[in-house]
């Protein structure tokens, strides 16, 4: 069940008002500056730049502005500033004469204590990879929009500029909201981690999986200046059971991809092999220049395509090719999902069985929650290293713990934690298990009734985990409040399942591990004892050294790989030439030039795909005057023909055990190893023919070998370093009289 959808999963964020009031400068104060981002979506103008309004105001006292009433202050944003000598956090409050107003210290100090909260959460977030802040050439990167309210990441994407200016000095520019007239907390993060994260950056980016026709990338090298024309820079599955994937890139569309402005985002979900949805934020159709860039690199990064990089260097040619790239540290969707919760959580009480430990009481469902979450023995840090000491100080934060029915504030105790840096904002906190309580990131938190709705969602309806997060955003709403995004909640998860204790689930409680009567794939199927082989296993039995299969969709397994997207493939020019030319006999006249036109053609790029015994076997058969060939032999060769050109894997035409059959024919091309290629009834007949008439026998066994040789390559794609075949696997249990003494040898 964890295995549903594989996320990647990045995190988001949000932006929240603030209470207090725009201050005017009076004539003796210092010039001011803003300090924290995201509280106020007014202009703030530079100090040594005035307009004529400002000016005037350094001549007269500012204006007393009325008195609001509470009910309205949260919708009020005010633009906050400090001077540009001191911390926000000491300075004192701003002050008027007897004429003006006056703000309650208590509120400022309280506003920026928000901010810096939420900013410690940003780049918490940032630094677990809940956000993406990510560089895409030289002098960009791409980074996500964060909510300061939810304290979250918002499904937006924006490009951050950091260019040098001088020596030291750098000159950041953001299109987020906030930083478009502002600071913002993705300038902050850059100022802040500069030299720790960033500095080498400024000089070179570290490119990495470049497309396969830069072999002198493939080191991974330094690269002076990268523009990054198109830029694969997040990647993550949303689902393993048909290989759904979400793909952001970076993509330019002027003459200086380099620049901020001249970038756009383009997102593609769907299926490695097409069919899904495109969008661009810069064009509204689906079929703009910017989708057709990224595709083309999609298709290089998934596909392997040879094909479509010769035709793409005509038509962008070699600079632009050259400049197609996945960032290295591209979510590829094979993330660990970890939280600062940590130990095992029992199962739903559904899904519980009567031999399921008792980790600990299990919680009612009504229980109140105190506000204060404490630290314990088994608090543990968030980068899973230490573990809370109670000598050393600590301190408290407020958090959010999401329910069925709404949210709540509490308060969580913490720890910094003894070897991260501070900047890092890693800090030791409590698992809550005992009172059903599984705690993401110290600061988001969700109760195991919430979490375990899902997973009885999922398995009594199959309801997607976008159309929960749709529902319960839709329950949230009535209350006046707001759910989480979909990424956040499915790291929340997957993370909670991986650590749910189900261990001995995958038996039945009165027939144990090996039932009498098995399912497979949703069919019931029963038949007498007597017609059980011994080589067969129950869908139960777990071997000792299972192999690890990373996926489960492999390209390219067909025996003429390649992809038709941007014309028809040979393989496609294959089938369609042995469908019109393969058993008709042609005299002479235009339709014959026709034929050895096209065949000549097919055969160049048969012999360009290493298949030359393929295009020689049809040069001997078709080739010249074809009208004096055996018609039999070319009626059973264009059966092979159809299946060497299909679109399938090579293994549904050649298992494990007809290569085996190949192996020996290949070897020794006899009348009786022909008769064991009974698994290949098409590659069969004409084998038997040959060796009977010894008519192209030499040509059908370079083509059984040919098709042995990239046999064994797809089989050892699939098989993923596993050792074992079949026949290995029969004589090791050939002395078992039954599957279930086979079962107890392998336990």
């Amino acid at each position: 069940m964890a295995g549903f959808m594989t996320c990647l999963v990045s995190k988001h964020r949000m932006s929240t008002t603030k209470r207090g009031w725009a201050l005017e400068p009076c004539p003796e104060e210092a010039p001011k500056r803003q300090r924290y981002p995201g509280h106020s979506k007014e202009a703030v103008r530079s100090p040594t730049k005035k307009s004529g309004a400002s000016r005037q105001s350094t001549k007269t006292r500012p204006k007393r502005r009325p008195a609001k009433s509470p009910a309205h202050a949260d919708t009020q944003q005010p633009a906050l500033t400090a001077p540009a000598s001191q911390d926000f956090a000491s300075s004192p409050a701003v002050e008027t004469s007897a004429a003006g107003f006056e703000i309650e210290e208590s509120l400022a100090a309280s506003g920026a204590a928000e901010m810096e909260d939420a900013f410690d959460d940003f780049v918490q977030l940032v630094e677990e990879q809940y956000i993406t802040f990510v560089q895409v050439t030289t002098f960009l990167y791409v980074v996500q929009g964060f909510d300061c309210g939810l304290r979250i990441g918002t499904p937006a994407y924006y490009h951050l500029e950091a260019r040098l200016n001088g020596e030291r000095d750098v000159r950041l520019s953001c299109l987020c909201p906030e930083g478009k007239t502002r600071d913002c907390f993705h300038k902050r993060f850059y100022r802040e981690f500069r030299e720790e994260r960033f500095q080498m950056n400024e000089i070179a980016v570290k490119a990495g999986k470049f497309c396969p026709w830069l072999s002198q990338y493939l080191s991974l090298k330094l690269v002076a200046v990268v523009e990054g024309a198109v830029v694969l820079f997040l990647r993550h599955m949303i689902g393993t059971e048909d290989e759904t994937w979400i793909n952001r890139f970076s993509v330019s569309y002027g003459s200086h991809s380099d620049a901020i402005r001249s970038r756009c985002i383009v997102s593609y979900e769907g299926l490695d092999v097409g069919g899904g949805k495109w969008s661009c934020t810069k064009c509204t159709g689906y079929q703009c220049a910017h989708i057709r860039k990224a595709n083309r690199l999609l298709n290089v990064i998934v596909g392997n395509s040879d094909e479509i990089v010769e035709e793409d260097r005509e038509e962008m040619g070699e600079d632009e090719l050259h400049n197609m790239y996945m960032v290295e540290s591209v979510n590829t969707g094979a993330i660990d999902e970890s939280a600062v919760s940590y130990q095992p959580v029992l199962p739903p009480e559904w899904a519980s069985l009567p031999e399921d430990p008792q980790l600990y009481p299990r919680p009612s469902p009504d229980r109140p929650l105190p506000y204060l979450l404490p630290l314990d023995a088994a608090s543990r840090s968030a980068c899973g290293k230490h573990f809370y000491d109670p000598s050393q100080p600590t301190i408290e934060k407020e958090c959010t713990i999401y329910t069925l029915i709404g949210h709540q504030k509490h308060s969580i105790g913490l720890q910094p934690c003894p070897t991260c840096s501070a900047a890092r904002k890693c800090f030791i906190g409590p698992d809550p298990r005992t009172l059903g309580v599984f705690n993401l990131n110290n600061s988001v938190l969700f109760t195991h009734e919430l979490l375990d709705d899902y997973t009885n969602r999922y398995t009594g309806s199959e309801t997607p985990l976008a159309s929960f997060v749709v529902s319960m955003a839709r329950i949230y709403a009535g209350r006046n409040d707001k759910f989480v995004g979909e990424d956040l909640f499915r790291a929340a998860w997957f993370a909670f399942a991986s650590i749910q204790h189900m261990e001995g689930d995958m038996q039945c409680p009165k027939c144990g591990v090996a039932p009498d009567t098995v399912i497979f794939d949703g069919v019931t199927t029963g038949f007498a004892k007597r017609h059980l082989r011994e080589t067969l296993s129950p869908p139960t039995s777990i071997p000792d050294n299972p192999l690890v299969r990373h996926r489960s969709r492999h390209p390219n397994l067909q025996w003429l790989p390649g992809s038709a997207s941007k014309g028809v493939c040979t393989r496609e020019r294959l089938a369609s030439w042995v469908k019109k030319w393969g058993e008709r006999v042609l005299g002479q006249g235009p339709d014959r030039q026709q034929r050895i036109e096209e065949l000549s053609a097919l055969e160049k790029d048969l012999i360009a795909m290493e298949a030359a015994p393929l295009a020689n076997m049809l040069r001997v058969l078709y080739g010249g005057n074809t009208e004096l060939r055996d018609a039999r032999m070319r009626r059973h060769f264009r059966v092979v023909f159809e299946q060497l050109s299909a679109n399938e894997s090579a293994m549904q035409m050649v298992n494990e055990l007809g290569l085996h059959s190949l192996r020996c024919f290949v070897e020794s091309p006899t009348i009786a190893n022909a008769s064991l290629l009974q698994d290949i009834p098409a590659v069969m007949l004409v084998a038997e023919q040959a060796t009977r008439t010894g008519l192209y026998i030499e040509q059908i066994v370079a083509l059984c070998r040919w098709m042995l040789q990239r046999g064994e390559v797809v089989l050892s794609v699939l098989k993923q370093g596993g050792h074992e075949n079949l026949e290995e696997v029969r004589n090791s249990k050939a002395n078992c009289e039954n599957w279930k003494d086979v079962r107890q040898l392998t336990t």
